[in-house]
């Protein structure tokens, strides 16, 4: 597989042909795709004017139609019955998340270049850019996860630079928008520590991360924040860690644990990469995450730079936990089996050859829900476990062994 996309990236043309007819098909899905379940709540949340938060800027039509009956047609419309103006409108809805998937494609390259070559760098885009899991769970799912993505991305990079004050702004406009990057602090501040960054600049990037913690709390206090953190939401984030009265759990506990091990033995680390994505995967076993397929968006550009640069022996892992975690979702949270979701969609595509009761009966079938979904589930959870044991590895094996394997 590698070899042939270095075929593909040590042409610049060829390059950079393959990623405009990638981003011809990805536009041509969010115009022709109907509303996810996630954007039909996100307009009903802008109509009834609740969390409204940084993520709107994401979706320009809110601004000037959220009490349009258009756009919420559009929220309840299946391809079939969408006309021009329904699908300039999911255009509209999806492009500025198309942009920043683009623009996480071009902070992914830009890492893989300063850690290695412009040729990694290619490669780690286009393994990116390629991943269909993507187009599924950027896309078409349209939530604003993307967003928080690319500022973790680009702090990496301004951490790389040796850009502290920048990499702190990245984090904390991150954590302002979802929650999760706060969790990468740590894995950040233990890489800082160990490659000379003076105190005031570790203390930038913490200050600026407690920022942008202080700030997602003052957008979702209105609506009550222990029921955010205990409930999904398209717009903000399950934080399964924490009880009622703001009390943690066993998950929270193993959480801290890892954080500890990280400071004691990931102290050789090369790039924040490899402990950020084992802190993202250690987050997933412990919190049981299993239904939310865009949060996987979290890691991937992660995994996809350290597989490129540090291990492709781990390459395998990769198409293993998108397809586990896509399959898990589809099982276990029925996610097509709805009139007006992604059956028609299907059915659409495949001149109506695919029925959606079919689709229903299968995802209600006793076997699929009780024997098929957990084995789904727990073989995605091993994929992970695998791979943050595989990255632990390398933290006590000399630099020459772990090449010898790769």
């Amino acid at each position: 597989m590698f070899g042939r996309i270095s075929i593909l990236v040590r042409n610049r043309i060829v390059f950079l042909a393959s990623l405009a007819l990638i981003s011809a098909v990805k536009i041509w899905f969010s115009v022709v795709a109907p509303a996810s379940f996630d954007l039909q709540a996100i307009v009903e949340l802008a109509t009834l004017n609740r969390l409204i938060g940084p993520w709107i800027a994401l979706y320009p039509p809110l601004y000037f139609a959220v009490n349009s009956t258009a756009l919420q047609g559009w929220a309840l419309s299946a391809p079939p019955s969408m006309g021009i103006s329904l699908r300039l409108l999911s255009l509209s809805m999806r492009l500025p998340v198309f942009i920043f998937d683009f623009a996480t494609l071009v902070v992914v390259y830009h890492i893989g270049k300063h850690l290695k070559s412009p040729v990694e760098g290619r490669i780690a885009a286009l393994i990116w850019f390629l991943n269909p899991y993507l187009l599924f769970s950027i896309e078409l799912i349209g939530v604003p996860d993307i967003l928080a993505t690319f500022f973790v991305m680009a702090a990496i990079l301004m951490m790389l630079h040796n850009r502290p004050l920048f990499c702190g702004i990245c984090l904390g406009l991150g954590t302002w928008i979802k929650l999760y990057p706060i969790l990468l602090l740590p894995s950040l501040l233990v890489f800082v520590n160990q490659h000379g960054v003076s105190r005031r600049q570790k203390s930038t990037i913490l200050v600026f991360g407690i920022i942008g913690l202080i700030g997602y709390m003052l957008w979702t206090l209105p609506y009550g924040t222990l029921y955010l953190i205990s409930y999904y939401s398209p717009v903000t984030q399950l934080l399964p860690f924490i009880g009622g009265n703001f009390s943690v759990n066993g998950a929270a506990f193993g959480l801290i644990v890892f954080f500890c091990i990280i400071a004691l033995f990931a102290k050789k680390a090369a790039s924040p990469i490899a402990t950020m994505l084992q802190t993202l995967l250690v987050f997933y076993i412990l919190s049981n995450w299993s239904f939310y397929v865009q949060y996987l968006i979290w890691v991937l550009p992660l995994m996809t730079l350290d597989i490129a640069l540090f291990s492709r022996r781990r390459a395998i892992l990769l198409p293993s936990i998108c397809a586990l975690s896509f399959v898990q979702w589809f099982f276990v949270s029925a996610g097509f089996a709805t009139p007006s979701g992604y059956s028609l969609f299907l059915v659409d595509l495949a001149s109506n050859t695919v029925p959606a009761v079919a689709i229903e009966n299968l995802l209600n079938n006793q076997f699929v829900q009780v024997f098929a979904a957990p084995i789904i589930s727990s073989a995605a959870f091993a994929c992970m476990l695998i791979y943050v044991i595989d990255v632990a590895i390398s933290w006590f094996v000399k630099p020459s062994a772990m090449n010898s394997l790769t």
